[in-house]
């Protein structure tokens, strides 16, 4: 591309992370934010929304928070309700210590971004049910009701 004197821009990348990812090549894929960001291309929701997929994929909890907090501490590409959705899947099996409050840390942090999705209410009552705590799952519902989102 840049030999015939095109610029790349974030969606030719985006298109190179997709591919990347669906080949399981996902240390590639996040090399590939390296490059967008030393060459001056600003990736866009999409950019982290795929690499963030990636790495709940492979359960890299600490990556998709990074990604996640990259996004929330950015104007250009903040998280959306998909972006919430994609890290509650690394808490959904409930089977590390503290999943049920991840995921409602994680409710709380995209209702102050007023993006919470029902898909994320529904898992943190899920994770209340598995933990028999029916206070708190009932907590969880009436909230989602005066959020208008159930």
């Amino acid at each position: 591309m840049e030999s015939k004197g095109i610029e790349p821009r974030a969606e030719h990348f985006n298109m190179l992370l997709t591919g990347l990812v669906r080949l399981g090549q996902h240390e590639r894929a996040h090399a590939v934010l390296t490059t967008m960001l030393e060459r001056g291309v600003q990736p866009t929701r999409y950019t982290y929304n795929g690499l963030l997929n990636a790495a709940v994929r492979l359960g890299h909890r600490e990556r998709a928070y990074q990604l996640l907090y990259a996004m929330e501490a950015s104007a250009a590409h903040a998280p959306d309700g998909c972006t919430y959705n994609t890290v509650a899947r690394l808490h959904l099996k409930g089977d590390e210590p503290g999943d049920a409050e991840a995921l409602v840390q994680l409710l709380e942090r995209a209702r102050r971004r007023q993006v919470a999705p029902r898909e994320l209410y529904h898992a943190v009552m899920s994770a209340h049910t598995r933990e028999a705590d029916g206070a708190a799952f009932q907590r969880v519902f009436e909230q989602m009701r005066r959020d208008g989102t159930g």
